[in-house]
């Protein structure tokens, strides 16, 4: 079961989501959500019975990165200053993101290869 008891019925309780466009897997149309994870999120959204509103990074862009100060920018920054409920973005597992947050786990994953010139 994707979803516990807890959160089946949230009453249409607004969850703010931090995010930003990253074909393929975020488009936003009029605050609409597409993509992969933009069709994950509607699904999350739907399953648990609440409202979605969807907002940009606040401070910064992207997925987000901690400075040398602590101040964080981008996606996560907004859920660290509890400006949204969570982040949707794929971005890749850092050991300062998963330090400072809860990851889900791995539901896309990608295929790096190295290329270099012959010694």
């Amino acid at each position: 079961e994707i979803f516990r008891k807890k959160f089946r019925n949230l009453n249409f309780c607004p969850i703010i989501a931090s995010t930003f466009i990253q074909p393929p897997y975020m488009y936003i149309n009029n605050g609409v959500p597409r993509g992969i994870d933009g069709d994950l999120l509607r699904m999350l959204i739907y399953g648990m019975n609440a409202s979605l509103k969807v907002m940009t990074p606040s401070r910064g862009t992207g997925w987000g990165f901690r400075e040398k100060n602590g101040t964080w920018m981008g996606s996560l920054a907004d859920v660290y200053d509890d400006l949204a409920n969570f982040s949707m973005t794929s971005a890749a597992i850092t050991l300062t993101r998963f330090t400072d947050f809860q990851i889900s786990s791995g539901y896309s994953t990608s295929k790096v290869v190295w290329v270099s010139e012959s010694a």
